[in-house]
């Protein structure tokens, strides 16, 4: 069967081993009409390259694969390569990779079935098993090789693939009680028949059998344990060797066939800790388990036993051994490992951060820094232990205790970030139940909790679980301690603490994240439906008397939020709040009005969508919201992947999905962007990737083509504000001012400078549209309070 779903990038004029440099870090997509417009924008991957799970040798070629992309190593000259989406695999979740020399092919399997072929310099996707109708456990478990032909492994069966014709040469076999599907976890080939190792047993079939598609011709080894899990299998040197994995952990046993007398026989000298691979490899068996490595030459005598390479213990998944005798391991804490011997050891791994979890991402200037942890679904402790990550721009530092950062030894879960805005070296780190982490240079300098702050423990558990973090206006940091008594704390910029208790059906509760407005009031996300609490404490943290607390809901003159569940919130460049809910975007135009009057009511975008108009995403549930420096909306969802509208919400700009870009998830956990080079990072449930070369506002659709933004300083203004634009050749301008409903309030003409100082005169509180018009359009909003 002729695939007729196949993909081929060409990646190089040379064949697969001519170059170690063939593969850009980088690649440059072009998405056209799909994205409203055409422009180039180039992505970079932010993947961790440290948690390894398969190895395979191509020559000088080293290829190492992550659940998440894939680098290789070149031997001759040291190279590191990295292949992810981002320049040219079709898919992200790669369950295992196996190498062909006869065809000089590196074949990539994924958990949904997606197969990639490394082929010539070639990157070619065959989709046909992921597209398929086929019910059931699509994943592929494990790939064996023989001549031409690839057996995959799969959750439901084996699948047959041709790899020099690239096609399906056979129909799928389903070797199961009557013909149904079984989870196989790996195949091998000996003694002139084909053996499985499955999920209820050991299967096997005579290689020479009229049609391996049909399961009569496979039966299930009474012998051992039927109706059992085992996990590996091998066949080496007259001795078929396989895994029983137990659902007890690290009570795997090891167990091989001896062709010569027909029986099953316990491997000797082999621990029961869990065991991920068995293969044949340049004329060695290799057992890779949990925390060791046992190689036995043809006599089966043990000739090499690996446990601390250079003195690190292992955590290994696969492990080969290439033509010039050097092992490579495949390990999911130390990366690729190369060894002589198991003694003297080399540590290859690309840059990146240390685990692709992402919970919150907080950036200042060009310092990224992540929170990896989180909190379950039921707001208890996840007991994550990877830490943070920080990203300078160009290289990523991790933060944990494998690290050697003990303050980590009993602390878990990180949940929010804050850069001090006055000094980007200078940050903390908010967790779920250790409390608050303070970094100065890359150092642990403080850890705040109940014992030396204002922080309390939650009251449902006896620990302190900080949710947001944020600093105001006068770089003072306020602190969301959820189900506390006191439910928010500040540390002032002298370093005193001060903790505020809120109103008396507030205190004990579930918060979550929290900004803090330019009018210096705190937002608070809650774990109650329909509820954002706002609090003010007017500047003053040492007068509880003109401190102010307002829960909104989704009633009418309180909020009138939609859906039931907010998910995030940011003010954009002209004041206005823009709310992710479980039901889409909303907007509260002016939140200065939930304390001095007037209206705070939130309403909703409307978009028109092929005719229909409709309410912004509320088919979607928004996790994250940020604003870029032209005012433009990144929107992050739950299923959807990531939006950029224009300023007002209206028109979509871009739309990227893991299906239309190098997105590696539609599950985009949060969004920040570099306000000095503009650069996006998008944290989804896979990892982190930026695209970089983001079209300004000159893209909107909401503004004209020959339009160009102005700067406002300051934007609110009360009495007077400076309007800045670009005019070098001081060329007659006319600014014009708009009120909301399109009436003209102001109008001036000859303006040559490209700085205007403007007086409020008589103009009412609100929102007003600016126009400069002369050799160029300028246009912009403004806020009066």
């Amino acid at each position: 069967m002729k695939t007729n779903l196949k993909l081929t990038i060409i990646l190089s004029l040379f064949g697969i081993l001519s170059s170690a440099s063939m593969f850009s870090q980088q690649r440059k997509v072009n998405y056209g009409s799909d994205n409203k417009y055409e422009s180039t924008i180039e992505w970079q991957d932010h993947l961790p390259y440290n948690r390894t799970i398969s190895v395979a040798a191509a020559g000088n070629l080293i290829y190492c694969a992550t659940p998440y992309s894939l680098f290789y190593y070149n031997k001759t000259n040291n190279q590191i390569s990295r292949l992810s989406k981002v320049n040219g695999l079709s898919d992200i979740r790669i369950s295992c990779i196996s190498y062909s020399g006869e065809y000089n092919t590196l074949l990539i399997a994924y958990t949904n079935c997606n197969i990639d072929l490394i082929k010539n310099g070639e990157i070619i996707n065959i989709p046909d098993i992921k597209n398929s109708t086929i019910l059931g456990n699509k994943t592929i478990n494990n790939i064996y090789i023989s001549g031409n032909l690839a057996y995959l492994a799969c959750g439901f069966g084996i699948v047959v693939l041709d790899v020099e014709n690239e096609e399906f040469p056979d129909p799928t076999y389903l070797i199961g009680d009557e013909g149904s599907q079984v989870n196989v976890y790996g195949v091998t080939i000996g003694h002139d028949s084909i053996f499985a190792a499955t999920e209820t047993g050991v299967y096997h079939a005579l290689l020479d059998s009229p049609n391996l598609a049909d399961y009569n011709y496979w039966s299930i080894d009474q012998r051992i344990y039927p109706d059992e899990a085992f996990t590996t299998i091998a066949y080496y040197s007259d001795r078929l060797v396989v895994n029983q994995n137990n659902e007890v952990y690290n009570t795997d046993t090891v167990f091989y066939y001896d062709f010569n007398i027909y029986q099953w026989e316990h491997f000797p000298d082999v621990d029961n800790l869990r065991k991920f691979s068995m293969n044949e490899s340049n004329g060695k068996l290799m057992i890779v388990g949990q925390s060791n490595i046992s190689i036995y030459n043809s006599d089966y005598d043990q000739i090499l036993f690996i446990d601390r390479p250079d003195w690190k213990y292992l955590n290994s998944r696969n492990a080969t051994i290439d033509e010039d005798n050097l092992i490579w391991i495949a390990d999911v804490t130390n990366g690729l490992i190369s060894t002589p011997d198991g003694i003297e050891a080399s540590f290859i791994k690309p840059n990146g951060p240390y685990s692709a979890d992402v919970f919150d991402m907080c950036i200042e200037g060009n310092s990224l820094w992540v929170a990896s942890g989180g909190r379950s679904s039921n707001w208890g402790k996840l007991y994550n232990k990877d830490g943070v990550y920080f990203y300078n721009g160009q290289t990523w530092d991790s933060y944990n205790k494998n690290n050697g950062f003990h303050v980590f030894d009993t602390i878990s879960d990180m949940t929010c970030v804050a850069i001090d805005p006055t000094n980007n070296n200078h940050t903390f780190v908010g967790t779920w139940g250790g409390g608050i982490i303070e970094f100065l240079d890359g150092e642990v300098i403080n850890l705040f909790d109940h014992n030396n702050s204002s922080l309390q423990k939650w009251l449902a558990a006896n620990y302190v679980a900080i949710s947001g973090l944020a600093f105001d206006s006068n770089n003072n940091l306020w602190v969301a301690n959820s189900g506390a008594n006191s439910i928010l704390s500040v540390k002032d910029n002298s370093g005193n603490w001060t903790s505020f208790t809120l109103v008396s059906n507030a205190w004990g509760i579930d918060i979550g994240k929290m900004i803090v407005d330019r009018d210096n009031q705190k937002w608070i996300l809650m774990r109650e439906e329909h509820s954002l609490l706002v609090f003010s404490e007017n500047n003053t943290i040492s007068n509880p008397n003109d401190d102010h607390t307002k829960i909104l809901t989704n009633a009418s003159g309180n909020g009138d939020l939609p859906g039931t569940k907010i998910y995030c919130l940011a003010q954009d460049n002209e004041g206005q709040m823009w709310i992710g809910t479980d039901e889409g975007v909303a907007v509260i135009s002016n939140p200065d009005n939930v304390f001095t009057g007037g209206n705070y009511d939130a309403w909703r975008p409307m978009v028109e969508e092929n005719g229909y108009v409709q309410y912004l995403l509320e088919s979607e549930t928004v996790t994250s919201v940020c604003v870029d420096s032209d005012n433009r909306k990144w929107f992050g969802t739950e299923r959807a992947g990531a939006y950029l509208f224009s300023a007002d919400g209206k028109n979509q700009i871009l739309h990227f999905t893991e299906d239309n870009s190098p997105l590696f998830s539609n599950f985009i956990v949060d969004i920040k962007i570099n306000k000095e080079n503009g650069d996006v990072f998008f944290g989804t449930d896979m990892g982190i990737i930026s695209c970089k070369n983001m079209p300004s506002a000159i893209n909107d659709p909401s503004v004209s083509p020959n339009s160009f933004s102005i700067n406002f300083s300051p934007n609110p203004f009360s009495v007077q504000t400076t309007i800045k634009f670009n005019n070098p050749n001081r060329t007659n301008y006319t600014l014009s001012i708009f009120n909301i409903s399109g009436s003209k309030v102001f109008e001036g003409r000859n303006i040559r400078s490209g700085k205007i100082k403007f007086e409020r005169g008589n103009l009412p509180g609100g929102v007003y549209l600016i126009e400069l018009k002369g050799e160029k359009v300028f246009r912009g909003k403004m806020v009066i309070k």
